[in-house]
């Protein structure tokens, strides 16, 4: 009542005209609503910002068919809007569960986006965020595509194909990653641990292997590639690393303590 008595007379324009279309949704006016937010919209112009800010207003309702229809009013006028349009579409989409919508509403968003390489990387993002992951992955290739490169791109790939179980293609991508930023052992021994600790054990002995090439510390690199061939079964494999290590270390304790321990699972 105090917003209407506000804008008595007056044309709904402002602040107070949305607050009073807010007003009517929060007490089940939907069809007032809309009226209010019609002439709104005929008062502050039929623009891609409007939409937006209507849309909001729905959306934080949780009338989410009238907010995604002020949303693909901007995706399909916008520039400037675009971009925050579909992410806020988007989450609706996610809210919702609405996987195929989702993709319609991204395949809208990309069609028209002027930074290729941007858009992409959001339509990830959003496509992950809403359960579509392999469509995400192929977002994430799209971009390494663009930007063969982009440390962004390696790292949410091997994210992605770990969580669906490709654990192999995964380590590809951190691989060309470590390579990308100057490799070293210590990067090497780091992503063999990572991908020890997801199971992938087969993968982290490749990288073990890796670091074992470019370390001068053969002692502790041969303890974490026997700790893998212990728990992959390959106990010879295993005993053949430690005594490696067991040689290199000399009179090094710590890490003879280490091999110590390890042989002693054998028993």
């Amino acid at each position: 009542l105090a917003f209407e008595r506000a804008l008595e007379g007056k044309a709904l324009r402002g602040s107070y005209a949305l607050e009073l279309g807010i007003c009517h949704l929060q007490l089940g006016r939907v069809g007032r609503a809309r009226e209010v937010f019609d002439a709104w919209l005929d008062e502050e112009g039929d623009g891609a910002r409007s939409h937006l800010e209507i849309a909001r207003r729905y959306r934080d309702a949780r009338r989410y068919d009238d907010a995604l229809r002020h949303y693909r009013r901007v995706l399909r006028d916008a520039i400037q809007e675009l971009d925050e349009a579909y992410g806020e579409a988007a989450e609706v989409m996610g809210r919702r569960g609405d996987r195929d919508g989702l993709l319609e509403l991204t395949e809208a968003y990309l069609a028209r986006a002027r930074n290729e390489v941007r858009a992409r990387e959001q339509a990830a993002a959003r496509l992950a965020d809403g359960g579509l992951r392999e469509e995400a992955v192929k977002q994430w290739r799209q971009v390494l595509a663009l930007r063969p490169n982009s440390s962004t791109a390696l790292k949410k790939l091997a994210d992605l194909l770990y969580t669906l179980g490709r654990a192999g293609e995964a380590a590809a991508y951190v691989a060309q990653l470590i390579e990308e930023g100057g490799g070293g052992p210590k990067a090497w021994l780091e992503a063999g641990r990572a991908l020890r600790a997801r199971g992938a054990f087969d993968e982290s002995l490749e990288f073990f292997g890796r670091a074992l090439d470019a370390s001068d510390d053969r002692t502790r690199v041969q303890l974490e590639r026997a700790e893998v061939l212990l728990a992959l079964g390959r106990q010879a494999d295993a005993q053949e690393a430690m005594d490696d290590a067991i040689t290199s270390a000399r009179s090094k304790r710590s890490p003879l303590e280490e091999a110590g321990e390890l042989l002693e699972r054998f028993d």
